[in-house]
């Protein structure tokens, strides 16, 4: 929402903006790729998750909810 009142058409503005995306997304992927190096188990976790895709059954309670579920 704080975007809306900045200037937009000032170049300025436009290149901090563009800025703050790099250095955010930057700060994501690094700390992501920093934390399956750091804590220990973190990438066999997400390594046998991808391998473990298969789709499990819902439980009774949440199949008789009215909203839809995700389906895999």
């Amino acid at each position: 929402m704080a975007v809306a009142h900045l200037d937009l058409a000032a170049t300025a503005v436009r290149i901090r903006l563009a800025l703050a995306d790099v250095a955010l997304a930057v700060v994501g992927y690094g700390g992501s790729w920093q934390a399956l190096r750091l804590v220990s188990g973190a990438a066999a976790a997400v390594r046998e998750a991808k391998r473990d895709r298969r789709c499990r059954p819902c439980s009774p309670a949440a199949s008789a909810s009215s909203a839809p579920l995700a389906r895999c």
